[in-house]
């Protein structure tokens, strides 16, 4: 007896879940030169989606994971309260995730990680943009960007970020650490040849 798959069935979601990753991890290829082969590294590795709750709705293309959810690949990692994945004709639309907080992290290439936190995080596919809301913060070793709001754009390849509201006297802060000692003691020998 042939049965036709439900919503319930995880086939459909399992299909939407590398989509989903792959406007992650290209926000890792702009933090460092390194993760892009880190990146397309993990892209090989299988996914896990782990959710208190998982919920599919094929006709609207929407897929949910509620409930501490944490989706891995390799080195990425990216947990959230809350996970939503939009879909139109089985083309990824948008992603939504939102937590207290929302957290992604990844290895680069040399064993770095690589990490982005926030309240929100929303990727809409079309626009190729990142947004992230809520105290957000990028780092990676040797650099760090935070404000409230931080928006990268995937094609161009350009980030952006607010402080935020006048009143509350937050702004944009990039800390940018100097080379190890003996890392700049190299690159001067090397200018000066």
């Amino acid at each position: 007896m042939n049965r036709k798959p439900t919503p319930t069935d995880p086939q459909p979601a399992a299909a939407a879940a590398p989509l989903a990753l792959a406007a992650l991890l290209s926000l890792v290829a702009w933090l460092a030169p390194g993760t892009a082969a880190a990146a397309e590294a993990d892209r090989s590795q299988p996914i896990e989606v782990r959710a208190d709750r998982s919920h599919f709705d094929e006709l609207q293309g929407r897929q949910t994971h509620t409930g501490d959810v944490v989706i891995t690949q390799g080195s990425l990692r990216i947990e959230a309260d809350e996970i939503v994945i939009k879909l139109a004709e089985g083309v990824l639309r948008s992603i939504d995730a939102s937590g207290a907080p929302t957290t992604f992290r990844q290895l680069d290439d040399l064993g770095r990680e690589v990490r982005a936190r926030s309240r929100q995080m929303h990727y809409a596919a079309a626009d190729g943009l990142l947004l992230l809301t809520g105290v957000a913060r990028l780092s990676q070793p040797g650099r760090e960007l935070s404000g409230e709001r931080i928006e990268y754009h995937v094609d161009a390849q350009t980030v952006s970020a607010d402080g935020g509201d006048e009143e509350d006297g937050e702004r944009v802060r990039i800390v940018i650490q100097p080379p190890p000692a003996d890392a700049a003691g190299d690159a001067a020998a090397t200018n000066a040849q």
